[in-house]
């Protein structure tokens, strides 16, 4: 401590953390932030997973090649997708329709034939 002049009271000597101290909890803190806000973000979601279907726009007769627009792509919950739907367009290149496909009818894998 040391001793003030005149009337005033004694004074208690204050700390000050170096520079770079200070710059490093500030780093962290912002550091802490962006992490709690990012998991915040990322886990807003009501954790239903979804899958995205091939729909048939029209009658699609058999024996035919699959034109695109002859079909509508659909995002729906993953529990709603039976096994079997077709969710990957690839398979449309190669393959003709063994079977009539109606308005409104999910693609499936066995709906297709080589």
């Amino acid at each position: 401590m040391r001793r003030p002049r005149g009337r005033a009271r004694w004074v208690l000597p204050t700390y000050t953390p170096p520079v770079s101290l200070t710059r490093l909890l500030w780093a962290a803190a912002v550091v802490l932030a962006v992490v709690v806000v990012g998991t915040a973000y990322l886990g807003r979601g009501d954790g239903e997973t979804t899958s995205t279907v091939v729909v048939a726009k029209r009658l699609i007769p058999a024996g035919t090649f699959v034109r695109p627009s002859m079909y509508d792509i659909q995002t729906v919950p993953q529990d709603e997708v039976e096994a079997g739907t077709l969710t990957d367009l690839r398979v449309l290149a190669m393959h003709h329709v063994a079977r009539p496909i109606y308005p409104g009818e999910r693609f499936t894998t066995s709906d297709f034939s080589p």
